[in-house]
């Protein structure tokens, strides 16, 4: 049985397209503080993005503030502030909050189904703009968990999941996207989890060829308090 869930999880991850790729790799750091009723985390991430290994890499800072309003539902809401550049030259800014809320099932037979959406909304310039422009999108990312049936005190787990995202506005500047893809993670000690991300995306825009990007995702995520 577990042979089989290993297949299906990697054969969901091999996607073949003939369009030329990117590839990047994105390293997030979620240091966690809680409230001692547990019912509230803040969290300042850090993420290290690089875009494409031909130069283009990215710094983001993203603050924010989760609910637990019980084990299924939560809500966020945070901000970010994301540069961009390419061989050393800045070439984007990005400003831009959210409001956020994951849903999940009961687990049965070690599989459970959950679903985050998120409303954003974005200010982002080029570095030869004179002023930003403002979009506004709706994401929505379905996955299934399986959590596997060894090492149980470390909560190993695979996840297969998509994610869309579409503006509601400025389709000209701003590109929707599909994401697909899956990821694995465990927890070594009872404040450190690790989780490993692998999606493939895929991005339009009105009058604009289809884009096509691959990237691996590390996430280290520690809980101070």
């Amino acid at each position: 049985m577990n042979k089989k869930i290993f297949v299906l999880f990697f054969a969901f991850l091999s996607i073949e397209t003939f369009a030329q790729t990117t590839t990047g790799g994105w390293i997030e750091f979620y240091p966690d503080m809680y409230t001692k009723n547990g019912k509230w985390r803040f969290t300042p991430e850090v993420d290290y993005r690089i875009n494409n290994f031909k130069g283009s890499q990215s710094f983001l800072f993203r603050p924010q503030a989760t609910y637990f309003i019980n084990k299924h539902f939560t809500g966020e809401v945070g901000g970010w502030y994301t540069l961009s550049w390419d061989d050393f030259t800045a070439n984007k800014d990005e400003i831009g909050i959210y409001q956020q809320i994951n849903m999940k099932t009961p687990s049965w037979h070690r599989f459970s189904i959950g679903i985050r959406i998120r409303q954003e909304e974005i200010f982002s310039k080029d570095s030869n703009a004179d002023e930003f422009n403002f979009g506004a999108r709706i994401r929505f990312r379905p996955h299934i968990r399986y959590s596997l049936p060894v090492w149980k005190e470390k909560k190993p787990y695979i996840e297969a999941l998509v994610e869309t995202l579409n503006f509601w506005n400025n389709k000209e500047h701003f590109a929707d996207a599909f994401w697909i893809g899956g990821r694995a993670g465990f927890s070594p000690t009872k404040r450190l989890t690790f989780i490993f991300e692998y999606n493939y995306a895929y991005n339009y825009k009105i009058m604009s060829p289809t884009s096509y990007a691959q990237r691996v995702r590390f996430f280290f995520r520690y809980r101070i308090f």
